[in-house]
């Protein structure tokens, strides 16, 4: 039985909470993980790192490269080494005076199997001097393809190995001397010309030394703090409930003057404290060991870390904090023991560093499609605030949206654990479903999946980049091939499910009316939109390449771009998705469910109210006349309309204002005719 939040008794909300923070505190095993270990990773990281650099140059620096000489031009090469390694380098890696080795020794030992030693690691380097012949002939085979000219000199072949730290550093420093004493020569040579002369090529960044050292720090932050908290807050969140159902001691408080719900809120509590202590901890540490320079950090984490950034990180942190707390008490509570919580947590953990890990991708930015997928979000937006671009209304965004999905993890574990989970787990509950209801539970979880499959995979499989390999990949094997899987998995009915029924004739009317007004009102939708979420002109020009590639025949294009869309995203969408919606949450709350995730699915932010749109239309059309086939054709027509007119050069820039006006009454006569053929 669930209890309202006005019957929950605060005081003994708190009592319950400072009992259970008092017993997790004694447990030696959750301080260690859940408290000192997150506190001293990050100061850690930063010495182990800083100490390992420091060594590494040390060593670098006092290793005696061992090098041999051979060739055809051995002769040659060895005193060229021998004036190379006498030069002393600026820091500009160029020469200026006679002088010793510097900071690199270098020593020739004989070899008869030079390539062999550097192979087995006998030797450092393996210097071989190549006449004019080989040298041609070396030049030809690995020059790129922009290089025409032959090689007409000695050359000198360095051989070494990329995969050893100490082979690689040596080539690289006797390599600079090379190219110092080439430099200085030809300046004896020709003293009264310089490059130069004839025109300087300088780059110049504009982006500061903190905004660089901040990308990349934040490309890892948000990861780093996900795997704090997933792996900190599971102990305490598994022991919470999952343990104590274990060790028997929840059932006899349960048996106490205490409700269900104010023990479920107390550990609630309990979770959160922990999650947001990683959260902060990883901030002030942050502030206090970047911002104060107490180790030798690379240059430019000292700007990169200003009080406003970490302010700022703290509020975009502290959501995920609490969204990860919610999921791992949800997942306590479902599990019938410490093991199987234990169980549950690693594949939690695997999915919550997916997104993430989409600070790393350089082509996401905060205004995509990104900023409304959690944690996902604030990877990006982390990124970007480190480098320096403070986008308030993208923020913002991110801020909401991360605050919704941790208050509806909270109310997730809330309802579930305020009910017979907190004892007998939701198998149970589940098994006594039929497979409507059950299906009706986890549409959610299925198209999030789908979601993140016709994301990734695209991404990382090049035969999937095409217009073809996207619509045949994402259109018709995961929404046809899902459709199908999910309609025999829990056996739903094509007709009411599927909604795949002849509908009342007036309705194709409705369809052809309603199509040609639809267009028109999307593309006032679009310009509405974006002046919320502008789209790049370029990116709006490489989009329009890949969905209307010139190379292909109109044909094909109707084909992929109308046709099969038309078909698989009405059944995946209209047909089981806003079935199962309307199952559990009602008609028109599944009809906008549905369109907002319709929207979501084609991932570009600036296309997420124009497609959502349309769903709403498709979705409302469905309902009414109790079929998906006019969804079907409607669908077919919209995507069709652009492709045509496009063709025959009959798209307009913009349209008039009465254009919108007509289309209105055009839109509003179409759902008459749906209303009229309507299934009662």
């Amino acid at each position: 039985m669930t209890e309202g939040a006005a019957r929950l008794r605060w005081p003994l909300v708190a009592t319950l909470f400072r009992c259970e923070l008092r017993m997790t505190l004694r447990d030696r095993r959750t301080v260690l993980l859940s408290v000192l270990l997150p506190l001293l990773v990050m100061p850690l990281i930063f010495f182990a790192s800083s100490y390992v650099e420091s060594a590494r140059a040390a060593r670098l620096e006092a290793t005696v490269y061992r090098y041999a000489l051979g060739g055809t031009e051995e002769a040659w090469a060895r005193q060229l080494v021998k004036d190379a390694l006498a030069l002393e380098l600026d820091d500009a890696g160029e020469g200026s005076s006679q002088s010793s080795q510097g900071a690199y020794h270098f020593e020739e030992v004989a070899s008869e199997t030079p390539r062999d030693d550097v192979r087995e690691q006998r030797i450092h380097l393996f210097v071989e001097g190549l006449g004019r012949e080989e040298a041609r002939e070396h030049g030809s085979e690995e020059a790129d393809e922009s290089e025409t000219d032959e090689v007409d000199a000695p050359q000198v072949n360095l051989v070494f190995r990329a995969d050893r730290d100490g082979s690689r550093e040596g080539m690289r420093a006797l390599r600079r001397r090379l190219v110092a004493l080439r430099h200085e020569r030809r300046q004896e040579m020709l003293p009264s010309f310089s490059e130069e002369d004839l025109y300087p090529v300088e780059a110049e960044s504009l982006a500061s030394r903190s905004q660089e050292s901040g990308v990349q720090l934040g490309r890892f932050l948000v990861l780093f703090l996900v795997m704090l908290v997933m792996s900190g807050g599971s102990v305490v969140a598994t022991d919470s409930i999952a343990g104590e159902k274990e060790r028997g001691s929840l059932e006899t408080l349960l048996t106490t003057a205490c409700t269900r719900l104010e023990i479920v809120a107390a550990k609630l509590l309990l979770a959160l404290a922990f999650a947001l202590f990683i959260a902060v901890s990883q901030v002030v540490n942050l502030a206090v060991y970047v911002g104060f320079d107490l180790f030798d950090l690379p240059e430019g984490f000292l700007g990169a870390v200003t009080p406003a950034v970490a302010l700022t990180l703290l509020l975009l942190l502290v959501p995920v904090a609490c969204l990860a707390a919610g999921v791992l008490l949800l997942i306590s509570g479902r599990a019938k023991g410490y093991k199987e919580a234990q169980l549950y947590f690693f594949p939690a953990y695997l999915l919550s560093l997916l997104p993430a890990l989409a600070a790393v991708l350089p082509s996401l930015r905060l205004r995509s499609a990104i900023v409304l997928v959690p944690i996902a979000n604030v990877s990006v937006a982390v990124r970007e605030i480190l480098a320096g671009n403070f986008d308030l209304p993208m923020l913002a965004v991110t801020f909401l949206v991360s605050c919704a999905a941790a208050g509806l993890a909270a109310w997730a574990a809330v309802k579930t654990l305020d009910s017979e989970h907190l004892v007998v787990g939701g198998a149970v509950q589940e098994r006594a479903l039929g497979p409507a209801a059950l299906f009706a539970r986890r549409v959610p979880v299925i198209y999030a999946l789908m979601w993140v499959l016709i994301l990734i995979v695209p991404m990382n499989i090049d035969a999937l980049s095409s217009l073809r390999g996207q619509v045949l990949f994402n259109v018709v094997l995961v929404f046809g091939g899902g459709t199908l899987l999910m309609a025999w998995r829990y056996r739903l009915p094509r007709a009411e499910a599927l909604s795949l029924r002849m509908p009342h004739p007036l309705a194709w009317l409705g369809v052809l009316l309603g199509a040609p007004s639809a267009f028109v009102l999307g593309v006032g939708v679009f310009h509405l939109s974006n002046q919320v979420f502008p789209a790049p002109e370029r990116m709006l020009e490489s989009m329009s390449q890949m969905i209307l590639p010139e190379e292909l025949p109109t044909w094909q294009l109707l084909v992929f771009v109308a046709l099969l869309p038309g078909i698989f995203e009405e059944l995946v969408f209209r047909g089981a998705l806003l079935h199962g919606l309307r199952t559990r949450w009602g008609t028109w709350r599944g009809i906008l469910v549905s369109a907002a995730i319709f929207g979501v699915f084609h991932v570009s932010l600036f296309r997420l109210l124009p497609t959502a749109y349309l769903g709403l239309l498709f979705g409302a059309a469905a309902v009414l006349t109790g079929s998906i086939l006019p969804g079907m054709l409607w669908h077919a027509l919209n995507n069709s309309l652009p492709i045509l007119l496009t063709r025959f050069d009959l798209m307009p820039e913009s349209f008039l204002p009465w254009h919108y006006g007509v289309a209105s009454l055009g839109l509003v006569s179409a759902f008459g005719f749906f209303w009229a053929a309507r299934r009662r």
